[in-house]
């Protein structure tokens, strides 16, 4: 999980938001074969070709209660959300 947010809005209601990821599972099978590796030529060719592997998935869902947004968050269907293209380096969340 990313995060969650929760909106007050000007009518008085309330709005529940939580961003997901998931990652594959050869990513992790993968990432635990290249922490076994010791020489540091091969971790850095081994990184290379990690980067075109990895498939994540993010998905942001939206609720009115926390009741509603557990159920959306246990029912997504990672089937049906796109890929996104694995980026290396750090993540930055330059939000205010």
């Amino acid at each position: 999980m990313e995060g969650i947010r929760i909106s007050f809005n000007n009518d008085g209601t309330t709005t529940f938001f939580a961003e997901l990821e998931k990652s594959s599972a050869s990513q992790k099978e993968y990432v635990e074969k290249l922490q076994e590796k010791k020489a540091a030529e091969k971790k850095e060719a081994k990184k290379k070709e990690q980067s075109k592997q990895i498939e994540v998935r993010k998905t942001t869902v939206q609720a009115n209660s926390k009741e509603e947004l557990l159920d959306k968050i246990k029912n997504i269907d990672w089937d049906s959300t796109k890929p996104e293209e694995n980026k290396i380096g750090g993540r930055f969340d330059f939000s205010v």
